[in-house]
């Protein structure tokens, strides 16, 4: 076929693969699966993080409401706590307290003595005690704590508590049993509560109601004449009037300043003419009779300040104090109740404040003796602070020579209340408050016990001065103590305390407090209430 002409082959274009029609594109399809599975992994993640929100939320709200239901237990238990303290069935400190409110929520409260913003000041005020200070409040005040519980009904382990705290003050209502007579005897600065000997000698000096059973030996350890005896005292009542100190004030150094409730049958009729007529002094006609139950004090082995209150045992001290300082204990004994089982000596540098219970004989023998009592709050409707006894003894009390003492309060003894013979410028002794004694004797001073010549001679000696010189001689006390060193002011002093104060005699076993005559418990002041303490 030679000369037939073929046409040249044509070249065929091949397109790429992803650019032919008609077969499917693979790649993409790869890239849009991820790209779904992607979208559905978001959406589960965006969905379980939306249901654990949701979740956690639930919890939150649910532990929320355990919560407050534990806060709420708490709260509820300690009002019915407190409510439980005005009560006669409260058992009292250092007891727990316990509720169910449902099946599922329950509180316990405690009750503790004391508050705990308790601390020690810097200076310790006992005379002007500040009964809002925790310190000097101390053994008054009770903290509640209160620990509401809430479980949950789903998981009984899982439980919600909170806790509501409360302190709370003793309302002073009334006091314990008291001697049916006690508020007679505390109206007296001396008390003979019974018959026995009563003997004073001036220079000394008893201020206020006085009450004597029996016969008054006034002045009689002198060997003065009558008219000089007469003389003397009835100069007393001339100072009084008409012979003020320095200061202006009444030199009142009569032996009595009255009124004086005694037995006139039983004195003779000199006694009661010194007494009323030359000077001047009140007095009562009043039979003798016995005030019971005012010589001793009662077993005070330990102690209660209120019913359901903390137990406080006393403090045994030695038979010899010397140089010693003791007072309260807010926390462990605070009434500072001190107790001696003998005789007590106490020397030079002494101060004790509190109750001072001897078994037998209180000696006092040095310089620098201070007894004070401790103060306790007032009961709520007269305001005045309440002490128990200074000092009571179970036999006698005897102040001694060279002792210079002062006593603030109530001194009581069983027996004997003596100051012996000494020299006047020796011995000191200032009692402010009352004294109970069954026999009082206050001796002369030894400057005074001359012979009787001696003290005529000086009356004698006095009137023919006066005589020569009326203005110029003065009172016979004063020129004693010019002419023959005889210092007419009184240094042995018993007196009123210048602060008025219930004074309670502690008979029994009975709390010092106790609730009001119309009260079915104690009576208690909210202080402070604190949530989660």
């Amino acid at each position: 076929m030679k000369g037939v002409a073929f046409p040249a082959p044509c070249r065929v274009q091949r397109l790429p693969p992803r650019d032919r029609p008609g077969r499917p594109r693979q790649r993409r399809r790869g890239v849009a699966l991820l790209v779904v599975l992607l979208l559905l992994s978001v959406t589960l993640g965006l969905s379980y993080a939306a249901m654990r929100s949701q979740t956690q939320q639930w919890m939150i709200h649910r532990n929320a409401g355990r919560r407050a239901s534990a806060r709420q237990a708490a709260a509820t238990g300690l009002t019915m706590a407190l409510k439980r303290m005005h009560g006669p069935d409260w058992e009292g400190v250092d007891s727990t307290y316990t509720g169910q409110l449902s099946d599922e929520e329950n509180f316990e409260v405690t009750y503790t003595t004391g508050d705990p913003s308790f601390q020690v000041p810097e200076v310790i005020d006992w005379d002007h005690p500040d009964f809002d200070d925790p310190f000097y409040d101390y053994p008054y005040r009770v903290t509640l704590l209160s620990t509401g519980y809430a479980a949950d009904p789903d998981h009984p382990a899982s439980i919600a508590t909170y806790q509501v705290r409360a302190v709370v003050r003793l309302v002073p209502r009334a006091l314990g049993t008291e001697p049916s007579s006690w508020e007679t005897v505390e109206d007296f600065t001396l008390l003979q509560y019974s018959g026995g000997d009563f003997y004073v000698n001036v220079p000394c000096r008893i201020e206020g109601k006085v009450r004597i059973q029996g016969y008054l030996g006034l002045s009689r350890s002198y060997s003065w004449p009558y008219d000089v005896r007469r003389a003397y005292l009835h100069d007393l009542e001339r100072m009084r009037t008409g012979s003020p100190d320095d200061d202006g004030q009444p030199r009142d150094y009569r032996p009595f300043s009255g009124p004086l409730y005694l037995p006139y049958g039983s004195q003779d009729s000199e006694t009661l003419y010194l007494l009323h007529t030359l000077m001047n002094v009140s007095l009562v006609d009043a039979a003798s009779q016995t005030f019971s139950g005012t010589n001793s004090f009662g077993a005070l082995a330990e102690y209660r300040l209120y019913p359901g209150g903390k137990v406080y045992s006393w403090e045994v001290i030695g038979q010899d104090q010397h140089n010693a300082n003791l007072q309260p204990d807010p926390q462990s004994n605070p009434l500072g109740v001190f107790r001696c089982t003998g005789d007590l000596k106490l020397d030079d540098n002494v101060t004790i404040r509190g109750t001072l219970l001897i078994q037998s004989d209180v000696r006092f023998y040095g310089d620098d003796i201070r007894l004070l009592p401790q103060s306790l709050p007032p009961l709520e409707d007269d305001g005045l602070l309440v002490r128990l006894p200074t000092a009571v003894s179970g036999d006698d009390f005897r102040v001694y020579e060279n002792a210079r003492v002062e006593a603030t309060g109530l001194l009581a003894t069983a027996d004997d209340f003596e100051v012996v013979s000494d020299y006047q410028h020796d011995i000191e002794l200032s009692i402010l408050g009352h004294v109970i004694a069954k026999d009082v004797y206050v001796h002369g001073r030894r400057e005074w016990t001359q012979w009787t010549d001696w003290w005529e001679d000086c009356y004698n000696w006095y009137r023919w001065m006066a005589s020569m010189d009326p203005a110029g001689t003065g009172y016979f006390p004063d020129w004693l103590e010019v002419m023959q060193g005889r210092d007419p002011e009184p240094r042995l002093k018993i007196q009123p305390p210048p602060t008025a104060a219930r004074y309670h005699w502690k008979t029994s076993d009975d709390p010092i407090y106790v609730p009001g005559p119309d009260d079915e418990g104690l009576r208690w002041e909210l202080l402070e209430w604190t949530e989660n303490p």
